[in-house]
């Protein structure tokens, strides 16, 4: 069995295609995500305060003071001035064995590659008061341990767009800035690292006549995030992200200031096994993931329809 599946391989490098890169291309192994929390962090003056700030464990070596007015938020002049860190982010009788040999390579590619897209959420409720005063938010994957650390963390802006109805406010999101040290998605190794892709979307959950409704943003995708294996002292990498990345207008309902509203991110992660068409998959996952059953439903209805057709 063994012999014939490295048959199947050394046909597959002959052809040069897709597949064989998949087998045969050194990985770096993903977290398992065991005891994993994930949270979302509104960026307040307290982010930036005190030795080893919140907002260093979430970035690492980036400039506290000119985040904080991206963010607009207004910190004490000693509070600005704080210094960059550095990072801490054949024939019949034997076709039954090549088919086995076949499908082993099929399953071995299907199991790279369903480990290479992995997918997380993170929650966050307030009112309509509380929304539009933070202007910045960390969503934030936190290992399990005792102290926990930082494994990713999406720093993403709002801003406001104008609907024409108080009732029925909108805001923008953009991802600004990433910080990374292990992936939940499995990724080609190069050297001791590796780099992995993004895809973010928003919902919004509110209430509009008594009803409650969800809304949901287009994905945004961010490529090149760099990450490492899983173990101690792991260095935690920052990553720029252009500021022109905003998404859809994202609606939601509120009668007054203090009606309620719950915010779903999801963060798809997507290693560069994952095959082809990994944005588009990606995204779509991350849509649906930030909606919820719902969407998944809807989504599934729409293609058994069109496959009626």
């Amino acid at each position: 069995m063994r012999n014939q599946l490295l048959i199947v391989i050394s046909l597959l490098a002959l052809g040069g295609c897709q597949s064989i890169k998949i087998l045969t291309t050194s990985t770096l192994e993903p977290a398992t995500g065991d005891g994993e929390k994930t949270q979302v962090i509104p960026i307040a003056k307290s982010t930036f305060e005190g030795t080893g700030s919140q907002w260093e464990q979430l970035f690492g070596a980036t400039n506290q003071g000119q985040w904080a007015k991206r963010c607009n938020v207004l910190l004490d002049a000693q509070t600005e001035e704080v210094p960059q860190l550095a990072a801490a982010a054949l024939t019949a009788a034997g076709g039954v064995v090549w088919n086995l040999a076949v499908d082993a390579a099929n399953s071995k590619i299907d199991e790279i590659q369903e480990r290479s897209v992995k997918s997380w959420t993170a929650t966050w409720s307030g009112n309509k008061n509380s929304i539009q005063r933070a202007q910045c938010f960390a969503v934030v994957r936190l290992s399990g341990d005792k102290v926990p650390q930082t494994q990713m963390a999406i720093l993403f802006h709002t801003k406001v767009a104008i609907t024409g109805k108080p009732e029925a406010p909108a805001l923008q999101w953009a991802p600004l800035l990433v910080g990374s040290r292990t992936s939940l998605a499995l990724t080609r190794k190069e050297g001791t690292e590796g780099t992995i892709g993004l895809s973010l979307s928003v919902a919004a959950k509110s209430f509009k006549d008594g009803e409650f409704t969800v809304r949901a943003t287009d994905p945004v995708s961010v490529s090149g995030i760099t990450v490492s294996s899983p173990g101690e002292n792991v260095p935690l990498n920052s990553k720029l992200v252009g500021d022109d990345q905003y998404s859809d207008p994202l609606q939601f309902f509120s009668k007054d200031d203090n009606s309620s509203i719950y915010l779903k991110f999801a963060v798809v992660e997507s290693g560069s096994m994952a095959g082809l068409n990994t944005k588009a998959k990606s995204e779509l996952k991350a849509w649906t993931d930030a909606m919820g059953p719902v969407a998944l439903d809807a989504w599934k209805k729409k293609l058994d329809k069109e496959a009626g057709n």
